[in-house]
């Protein structure tokens, strides 16, 4: 079972259980998880917004939730997921979600999606970076600098802009922090760049020494200088030709062109000697000659470094190269920083934390009784595996398990030792391999589990069969599968269990 899927489970039955067993559970199941403490090193917590909008442990959480009168606790499915991917698609992504968790107590309805955050990747914090920023002497033209690359990342990542104004208090909300951790190392390569550049020092101060090391890996030769040159824009023929013309190296810039066509063969550009291409490059479209173009800036920049010299851009064409001064100033600090870099201490103390946060209300697939989801998931399950056999996959056994779990065919038992046993004796009977068998038994701990919430068979078999069912992921899932005879039914029918396998979970949730 996925670990949100097990989380969703797990706060069901906190919120659904008698009051008398609360403390007993929390005992039981915080061997596994940290309750109390959000963000504890070297542990799982968990947690949400309570009542008074304030960050909360698990236990605290609950109990806020509780003490409102509880009236019902709702799992909603729906479309959450943004693009127009399907869902079973996205399910595939990292912080996909399908299910809210909606709570209906005595003061109203509140809306819950369960985030995951993970420690910083290393141990400097935002508070000690802003730190570290102002302890530098152009610390004004370093926080331009980063402000524009933590907002060119927001944007490339469809996340709001921040108040510029407002960078450092920024950083330590719980979303600047998130993106300062996934820009860190980028960030500080960056801060020391811009000081090479502005040739001053790079200060560390002598509390921050500790976050900091440098590598022992020999970079090479940091003294040559690196030549960068590329196209920033579509060229004509004649502009690549004028380009060619205009350096001191123009023959030896066709020789290799030709020589790097022979060993990479374009397709727009069928000849094979230097002769040829000149003919043939004087009569290049523009999608050719933009295309040439990328072959001839990385010629030029070879030739310029043997030749100690710099690319020759006719001024008719300078607006349609780069990198400009400031640009290239950048590019070759950062070649010639190698083993002068800092680098950034990794995290000694990592955790994870789930949590969950309040949400406005979405709208999501009315809930429905539990025996008429389940007959709708059974249905795909029986088709979807009849497809699978067809198109011989492998996966089609696991649909038939799923669908066996939802039977009443399974013995019942008291989900121990003996109970396993006697099933996996019925499931031979029935012609199950042994991978089927293993799936099984190491998804069975699950029901053992849960059992301490006084759940029923069905729905701790119901439990399994949707682990089981849920065959959506990167590499090697069913979603990795390409089915040439008959594409249509293989995406309908994808998209059907999904669908249904998340609405009987949502079903089961509920209470």
């Amino acid at each position: 079972m996925k670990r949100n899927d097990y989380l969703l489970a797990l706060t069901s039955g906190f919120l659904s259980a008698p009051e008398d067993e609360l403390n007993q559970l929390y005992s039981e199941f915080g061997k596994y998880y940290e309750f109390y403490e959000l963000g504890k090193a070297g542990q799982v917590s968990l947690g949400g917004r309570d009542s008074n909008d304030q960050e909360a442990g698990f236990v605290q959480w609950i109990n806020s939730l509780r003490k409102e009168k509880i009236k019902n606790v709702d799992f909603v499915y729906g479309t959450f997921s943004s693009g127009d991917l399907p869902n079973h698609i996205v399910s595939a992504f990292a912080g996909a979600q399908e299910l809210l968790l909606q709570v209906t107590t005595s003061k109203g309805l509140k809306t819950f999606t369960l985030h995951t955050y993970f420690s910083p990747q290393s141990e400097m914090k935002p508070a000690q970076f802003i730190e570290l920023i102002d302890a530098q002497t152009q610390k004004g033209k370093l926080w331009d600098r980063i402000i524009a690359l933590l907002q060119e990342s927001n944007e490339m990542n469809n996340r709001p802009a921040f108040e510029e104004k407002k960078i450092k208090e920024y950083l330590i909300t719980r979303e600047g922090e998130y993106v300062f951790d996934g820009m860190a190392s980028q960030l500080m390569q960056e801060v020391q760049v811009e000081c090479e550049v502005m040739k001053t020092p790079f200060i560390i101060p002598s509390a921050l020494q500790s976050l900091f090391y440098k590598s022992e890996f020999d970079f090479g030769d940091s003294d040559r200088e690196i030549v960068f040159f590329y196209a920033t824009t579509e060229l004509t023929a004649s502009e690549v030709l004028l380009l060619i013309n205009a350096q001191p190296f123009k023959e030896e810039i066709w020789e290799k062109c030709a020589e790097d066509l022979s060993v990479y063969p374009n397709p727009l550009i069928p000849v094979s000697t230097a002769g040829e291409l000149k003919a043939f490059a004087e009569k290049m479209n523009v999608e050719t000659a933009s295309n040439f173009s990328h072959t001839v800036c990385r010629i030029i920049c070879g030739l310029c470094e043997e030749h100690h010299s710099k690319p020759v851009v006719p001024s008719s064409v300078k607006d349609k190269f780069g990198p400009d001064e400031q640009e290239n100033a950048r590019a070759q600090a950062r070649s010639m920083l190698n083993s002068k870099q800092w680098f950034l201490t990794a995290n000694q103390n990592p955790w994870e934390l789930y949590f969950f946060e309040l949400v406005s209300a979405a709208t999501g697939e009315a809930p429905r009784e539990i025996e008429e989801v389940k007959k709708d998931f059974r249905s795909v399950l029986q088709e979807i595996e009849s497809f699978a056999v067809k198109i011989d996959s492998p996966f089609s056994e696991a649909f038939g398990l799923a669908d066996y779990l939802l039977s009443d065919k399974v013995p019942s038992g008291n989900f121990d030792t003996a109970h396993l046993e006697a099933i996996k004796k019925d499931m031979l009977s029935k012609r199950f391999t042994d991978i089927a068998l293993e799936n099984f038994e190491a998804r069975f701990s699950y029901c053992s589990e849960f059992k301490k919430f006084n759940w029923s068979s069905s729905r701790l078999f119901g439990l399994i069969a949707v682990s089981i069912s849920d065959v959506f992921g990167g590499m090697g899932s069913w979603n990795d599968i390409y089915v040439e005879s008959d594409p249509e039914t293989y995406e309908r029918l994808s998209a059907a269990l999904f669908k249904n396998m998340k609405l009987y979970f949502a079903a089961m949730l509920s209470v």
